[in-house]
């Protein structure tokens, strides 16, 4: 099976990580967070905003890669606080407005105080990936 891994760059680009993994016909998207390179700095607005941010990040990984949010097929949501759940379902749902994918969410204490909603992502692959993208392959 062959592996490839895409690099974006980006706030976090010196941890050591690969922004998404393909196995297969399987996307694998490491967790994401709501993080405003322009500030360097969580987004404000709560989780509503943080939520929002986040999903927009995972549409444009998953565009970038030849995918789409509709090929998705779980996700994985961390919240830093269980009051905030109702507020990431009400943005979280107008991203699958009609089926959507399996889903877990998990209270867990994330990387930064401010951020309040992390999301990793698996999705089946679409087509090629273009060439500009940043990317190593290895043969398994």
């Amino acid at each position: 099976m062959r592996k490839q891994t895409f690099h974006f760059g980006g706030a976090f680009e010196h941890l050591p990580y690969s922004d998404v993994v393909r196995a297969g016909d399987l996307l694998f998207v490491s967790g994401v967070v709501a993080w405003d390179a322009a500030t360097d700095a969580p987004v404000a607005g709560g989780i509503e905003a943080q939520t929002a941010a986040v999903m927009e990040k995972i549409k444009r990984i998953l565009e970038s890669v030849e995918s789409s949010l509709d090929h998705v097929v779980k996700m994985t949501v961390y919240l830093t606080d269980r009051k905030d759940f109702p507020g990431m379902n009400n943005v979280y749902r107008t991203y699958f407005p009609g089926q959507p994918p399996a889903r877990a969410t998990i209270g867990a204490t994330l990387m930064e105080p401010d951020l309040l909603v992390e999301i990793e992502t698996v999705a089946l692959a679409g087509g090629t990936v273009p060439p500009e993208t940043k990317q190593h392959e290895d043969e398994e």
